[in-house]
């Protein structure tokens, strides 16, 4: 998770862990005071670095797997991306988590549209979550597919 202006970074967050080539559920939560970085939902406890404080940006643009001027970019796929005008609570997110881990079809879509997102994207590209299950890879707020 990064959040920053032009070449100013105010809080750089990475933590957790993962298996190459396996499906992570990650999810990014800025509560007003404090980033939190959780992986296949739990609280990864990563340390925030840089100078802190939220960078607000309205002239860049958002992305998602690389910096907005498309350096550092992602090699993987990224699906079931949703934001919400609040942080979910650490229940919410395991509870995500769950719902992306569950073999039923669409439950994991429910959940994020029940739980009041403003914003949810989903990549037709990538498999629903009973085929990712089948197939490795994985869904959350974002998903990862590490090489």
């Amino acid at each position: 998770m990064h959040n920053g202006a032009g070449g100013t970074v105010g809080y750089d967050l990475t933590g957790g862990t993962y298996t190459v080539d396996s499906w992570s559920y990650v999810a990014a939560v800025w509560d007003g005071v404090a980033p939190r970085l959780y992986v296949d939902g739990v609280d990864t406890g990563a340390v925030p670095t840089g100078p802190g404080g939220y960078k607000v940006n309205t002239s860049g643009n958002l992305t998602l797997g690389a910096y907005d001027e498309g350096r550092a970019s992602y090699n993987g796929l990224i699906d079931e991306t949703a934001f919400y005008g609040r942080a979910l609570t650490p229940e919410q997110i395991l509870s995500h988590y769950a719902a992306a881990s569950n073999p039923n079809p669409g439950h994991y879509s429910e959940l994020v549209q029940s739980d009041g997102a403003l914003l949810y994207l989903s990549n037709a590209q990538v498999p629903e979550p009973s085929s990712v299950l089948l197939m490795g890879l994985g869904l959350a707020p974002v998903l990862r597919r590490r090489r």
